[in-house]
C-alpha cells in the first residue's frame, strides 16, 4: 500500500496484508520517525481525528464520502497512518458503539434461577398488566354507556318540549278557528241561510304546517327512555285529541249543532288531558318546560 508519512509527507510503502489486527509501528525511510499503521472498520470513522485513511480493498486514499472513490466499495474498512499509537480504550468504545453489520445482535437472556423466580415475576407482571387493561376497558365502556344514555335523555327532553309546544299551539289555533266557524255559521242561519263556512287557504296552510311539525317531533319520541315512559304516554294522549280537533277544524260536520257539540266535547277532553299531563310530568321535564316558557308564549298557561 502506498501512503505518505504523517510527519514529513514522504511517500512510503506499507505491506497491508501483513499489518496485524492491533496495528504495528514502522519507520519512515526519509525522516526516520516512527509512525503507526492499523486497520479499522468504517464504523470507527466517526471518531477519527488524526491520520490519513486508505481503503482496505484498493489501498487508495479515502475522502469524506461513504463510498471509496477508487473501487466503489460502500462503507469501506480502511487503514489509518498516524504519528502515534491510538488509545485502546477509544478503539474499543468505537467498535462497541458503531456497527454496520446486517446480522441481528444477540440480546442477553435473563438469568433464571432453578427455583423459577424470574419466570414467576414475569407472569405476575403480565397478569397485572392484563388486569389493568381489562379495568380500563370496563371503565371506558361504563363511561361511554353513561354518556350515550345521558345524550338520549337530553335529546328526548328537547323534542318533548318542542312537541308539547306544537300541540298546545295547534290546539289553540284549532279552537280559535272553530269558534269563528260557529259565529259565522250562526250568523248566516239567523239570516235565513244555512251556508257552512269554509276555512281560508291561509288559515288551512298555517294549521297544516303546525301539524306537520308536531308529527315530526312525535316521531322523535317513539322510543322514550325508561324513566320517561309515563310522561310519553300522557303526551301521546294529548296528541291524539289534538289530531281529532285538527280534523274537526279542517272538515267540520254538516250541521251547526253537531259541529258545536263535537268542538265542545273535544275541547273539554283536551283540557282534561292537559291537567293529567301536568300531574304526570317528571321533575326534569317540568323544569325544561318552565325554561322554555320564556321563549314559547304558548306554554305559559300550560
Amino acid at each position: 500500500m502506498k501512503c505518505s508519512c504523517p510527519k514529513c509527507d514522504a511517500n512510503i510503502q506499507v505491506d497491508l496484508p501483513h499489518v496485524p489486527e492491533n496495528g504495528t509501528a514502522a519507520p519512515c525511510p526519509e525522516c526516520n520517525s516512527r509512525f503507526w499503521v492499523h486497520k479499522e472498520s468504517f464504523a470507527c470513522r466517526a471518531l477519527k481525528k488524526e491520520g490519513k485513511l486508505y481503503c482496505a480493498q484498493c489501498s487508495n486514499e479515502l475522502n469524506h464520502q461513504i463510498v471509496c472513490p477508487s473501487c466503489g466499495v460502500l462503507f469501506p474498512d480502511y487503514c489509518v497512518v498516524q504519528t502515534s499509537k491510538p488509545v485502546k480504550r477509544q478503539l474499543k468504545k468505537a467498535r462497541s458503539t458503531f456497527s454496520f453489520s446486517m446480522l441481528p445482535t444477540q440480546q442477553k437472556r435473563p438469568q433464571i434461577s432453578p427455583s423459577g423466580k424470574s419466570s414467576s415475576k414475569s407472569r405476575k407482571s403480565l397478569v397485572t398488566i392484563i388486569s389493568l387493561l381489562m379495568l380500563v376497558v370496563v371503565l371506558s365502556a361504563v363511561i361511554v354507556a353513561g354518556y350515550n344514555k345521558r345524550k338520549v335523555e337530553q335529546d328526548f327532553t328537547r323534542y318533548y318540549v318542542l312537541a308539547i309546544y306544537g300541540i298546545k299551539t295547534g290546539a289553540d289555533l284549532d279552537l280559535k278557528q272553530c269558534a269563528k266557524f260557529s259565529n259565522d255559521w250562526g250568523t248566516t242561519m239567523k239570516a235565513g241561510q244555512n251556508v257552512q263556512p269554509r276555512i281560508s287557504p291561509e288559515d288551512e296552510s298555517r294549521l297544516s304546517k303546525v301539524k306537520v311539525e308536531v308529527d315530526k317531533y312525535m316521531q322523535r319520541l317513539d322510543k322514550p327512555p325508561k324513566k320517561f315512559i309515563t310522561a310519553n304516554a300522557k303526551i301521546a294522549k294529548l296528541y291524539g285529541i289534538y289530531t281529532q280537533l285538527n280534523s274537526l277544524t279542517l272538515a267540520p260536520p254538516n250541521s251547526l249543532g253537531g259541529f258545536t257539540d263535537s268542538v265542545t266535547k273535544t275541547g273539554n277532553d283536551f283540557q282534561q288531558a292537559v291537567q293529567e299531563f301536568k300531574t304526570a310530568l317528571p321533575t326534569e321535564l317540568s323544569a325544561e318546560i318552565d325554561k322554555a316558557k320564556a321563549r314559547y308564549r304558548g306554554l305559559r298557561d300550560l
